[in-house]
């Protein structure tokens, strides 16, 4: 690359490299700069890298630690989010993306499965829970912990004192024990070992009830491959969100593996006082438990859970926003108006959503076909006019530009 390269050049070739000219589940990419003061933000195809890498040294002047921010290529438009890719590269670029948008809150999960994400990406990224494992921040796991989970479940868990303990931890130590701590300090605490029989009986069911799927989806593919849904897999709640639950033995599998999780899960009595050691231990016996599993069969059962949320395969933005025809008929100033807040705007390729921050909650959904029309009226502001109404969406920074590159490249890969 040279100083004048610019970033659809980049693309192109990183593309090529990557072997994913033949990407089944992607529409388009992007470079992305990631920022921890900003965020992440969509690099314009247009520039040339040495304005990208003045934004870097820029950076450095104003005394931002320039490790805090980085380039990135990201899927900027999926194509298809259901089926599977026989491409690793791409089924791998889909996966940490759809992790980093968990980590970002932008798909939302419970505690309890979030924690199961966690083990299952520790599976995938590692394999087999080794003798000796650190949950601090390493190269590995950049951000410790929260490379894991986002911070708001260890918020929400245990409120401000639990989060500060938490990052505490991550950054000055104290996170690190080998196999045989794990067991001394859970039987300590009255919690189930994973090195305990009983652990390592649900491991070996959870193997068990793996093959028995796997081999009710040889038979269906057998006898008919067209009924087949999504083949993501299957997630440590189901089992596998694409199988036909129509078949006895399968829902039967699928009803122990449940069971066995719930007993994997640590009783909310214990630990008191040790918020942080009850939080990895949950996922410690979790990841033991998937012991023996391939990577692409981890890949399975975190994507199946992913897939199966409303959000996945979007790019969020935060936004206010409001109805430019309530704001006309009133005649109020933006300050006057009365904006719905703390919202994204979800965009993918069904349509536009706005949805509650962290949450699964979607409060308009709008088709692409219900879209008259869009527009950048002012700094800041997307319009869209629908068959119904006006809305105007206020967004951070120049957000409105990629909210209508995403808008445009949607509509043109159908």
């Amino acid at each position: 690359f040279t100083p004048t390269t610019t970033v659809a050049e980049i693309l192109d070739d990183l593309t090529a490299e990557l072997g994913l000219l033949k990407a089944k589940r992607i529409h388009t990419y992007a470079l992305y700069e990631d920022c921890q003061e900003y965020g992440l933000k969509m690099i314009d195809s247009s520039s040339v890298l040495a304005s990208v890498l003045a934004k870097w040294e820029s950076f450095g002047r104003r005394g931002i630690p320039t490790g805090t921010w980085a380039v990135c290529m990201r899927i900027q438009c999926y194509a298809e989010t259901t089926e599977d890719s026989p491409l690793e590269k791409e089924n791998d670029l889909t996966f940490y993306q759809t992790h980093d948008s968990f980590l970002r809150g932008w798909i939302p999960f419970n505690e309890l499965q979030s924690l199961k994400q966690a083990a299952i990406y520790l599976h995938y990224r590692f394999g087999d829970r080794p003798q000796q494992f650190s949950y601090e921040a390493t190269p590995a796991l950049p951000n410790g912990l929260f490379s894991l989970i986002p911070q708001r479940v260890v918020l929400g868990k245990y409120g401000e004192s639990g989060l500060r303990d938490a990052i505490k931890a991550v950054t000055q130590g104290g996170m690190s024990w080998s196999s045989d701590e794990l067991l001394n300090s859970a039987e300590s605490l009255g919690v189930a070992s994973p090195n305990s029989d009983l652990a390592s009986a649900q491991s070996k069911g959870l193997r068990m009830t793996m093959k028995k799927l796997r081999g009710s989806v040889a038979n269906k593919k057998e006898t008919n491959r067209d009924s087949m849904g999504s083949a993501h897999g299957s997630d440590m709640n189901s089992a596998s969100s694409g199988l036909n639950a129509g078949v006895g033995e399968e829902r039967k599998a699928r009803s122990g593996l449940m069971r066995t999780l719930k007993k994997m899960t640590l009783r909310k009595d214990v630990h008191r006082g040790q918020p942080i050691k009850e939080l990895l231990f949950n996922i410690d016996q979790q990841w033991m438990a998937l012991s023996g599993l391939s990577k692409s069969e981890s890949a399975e059962i975190y994507m199946a859970a992913a897939t199966r949320s409303p959000a996945y395969g979007c790019a969020m933005f935060e936004i206010e926003y409001y109805s430019k025809d309530t704001r006309e008929t009133m005649g109020v100033t933006y300050d006057q108006l009365n904006m719905n807040r703390n919202r994204w705007l979800a965009v993918s390729r069904k349509g536009l959503e706005i949805r509650v921050r962290n949450t699964a909650a979607t409060e308009i959904s709008i088709p692409y076909e219900d879209i008259v029309s869009t527009e950048l009226p002012e700094r800041n502001a997307f319009e869209c006019a629908t068959t119904e109404e006006v809305l105007v969406f206020l967004t951070h920074g120049d957000e409105h530009y990629e909210i209508n590159k995403l808008f445009t490249a949607y509509l043109s890969s159908d």
